[in-house]
């Protein structure tokens, strides 16, 4: 049968067309799927649903030029049936995540470069280390940080924590760090 023909029947005879496509195409789609993890049920339920896609699309006139209709057919029935395992499949919340995929002992490890830029900011102060955890990490506004910390104004707040990058700086510089191989070993 051709595509012309199987469009023509599709049309005028729709019973006769499924007729004719039962036996040819059903047997090598339950095979398919039966290799892709479905049931016959589930091959049954699929075929029906790809002879509805092809008789809608012969009824629209949007079906193609097809060599081949069983192999056409065929594919329709993938399709679908690739379809219906990905909305099947659960999806895995993140708190659960780490229960079932393993996580590597080592992966929470802070690296040397983070334990040394960790004791860089301990040796600026208490306060820059505060200041800085403020503005970079709690991702603070400068007037709540002058605020917080008892700056006179916001531009008071932004000196102050250029000179604490000033002391994390002279420190890396006075222990011959270049800055390059410091982010290096943080990213790495």
């Amino acid at each position: 049968m051709d595509a012309n023909t199987l469009t023509q029947l599709l049309r005028q005879d729709r019973e006769k067309a499924f007729r004719q496509l039962y036996p040819l195409c059903f047997p090598g789609i339950a095979k398919m799927l039966q290799r892709m993890g479905g049931t016959y049920e589930d091959a049954r339920d699929i075929f029906h649903d790809s002879l509805i896609v092809l008789f809608e699309k012969a009824v629209a006139d949007t079906l193609p030029d097809v060599a081949n209709p069983k192999a056409y057919l065929t594919g329709i029935a993938r399709h679908l049936w690739l379809r219906k395992k990905e909305q099947q499949q659960p999806l895995l919340p993140l708190e659960n995540a780490e229960h079932i995929i393993p996580v590597p002992s080592d992966f929470y490890n802070p690296g040397r470069a983070v334990l040394r830029t960790v004791r860089f900011l301990t040796l600026a102060g208490k306060k820059c280390m505060e200041l800085l955890e403020a503005f970079y990490y709690a991702q603070t506004p400068l007037a709540e940080i002058s605020r917080q910390f008892g700056y006179a104004n916001t531009r008071s707040a932004t000196v102050q924590k250029f000179k604490c990058l000033e002391k994390i700086r002279e420190q890396v510089k006075s222990k011959n760090i270049q800055y390059e191989n410091l982010v290096e070993e943080i990213h790495a």
